[in-house]
């Protein structure tokens, strides 16, 4: 349940930060189209991503920074521009699911050996620098606190158990 849960929490991420991306016209025009050449660059400040959900009790707070995407021409062949792309990520979520009594917390963190990016390759047609091919990887390290309240009956008592994983 919390593997389903974290993997649509990272989908819907992916998601917004897809839809943040410029849209690119897919109309043909020909002899207007921009002429790329390797090596050249461009650096788009993405602005910050919010998901707020609160449905039935249940709640899922998120926040994505991408900050500045940066793109660079890599190859250049007789129909395409392969562009290469890269962010750095950070941000949170806070989910809380009330069957359960469950809060489940986290944040993306910087290691001694990784950080938390995106990148990867889009190869735009250079006849209307519509999209041919997009390949993105997200790698990140995050770290997570999940508390949950277990319910204990005993005649009319009720004792509470948290637990915490950090």
């Amino acid at each position: 349940m919390k593997r389903k849960l974290i993997g649509l929490l990272v989908v819907t991420l992916l998601i917004a930060t897809v839809l943040s991306l410029p849209v690119i016209s897919i109309r043909n025009i020909d002899d207007n189209a921009p002429v790329w050449e390797v090596g050249d660059e461009w650096t788009y400040d993405i602005a910050p991503i919010t998901i707020e959900v609160d449905k039935d009790g249940n709640t899922l707070n998120a926040n994505l920074d991408i900050g500045d995407l940066n793109l660079e021409v890599v190859g250049v062949s007789s129909d395409s521009y392969n562009v290469k792309l890269y962010a750095e990520i950070n941000g949170g979520f806070d989910l809380y699911i009330d069957l359960f009594s469950l809060e489940l917390t986290g944040e993306f963190a910087d290691t001694l050996f990784t950080k938390s990016e995106l990148e990867g390759n889009i190869v735009f047609r250079k006849s209307d620098l519509g999209i041919k091919e997009m390949d993105l990887q997200i790698s990140f390290t995050m770290k997570l606190k999940i508390l949950a309240l277990l319910r204990f009956w005993v005649g009319k008592s009720i004792d509470f158990l948290q637990i915490g994983l950090v």
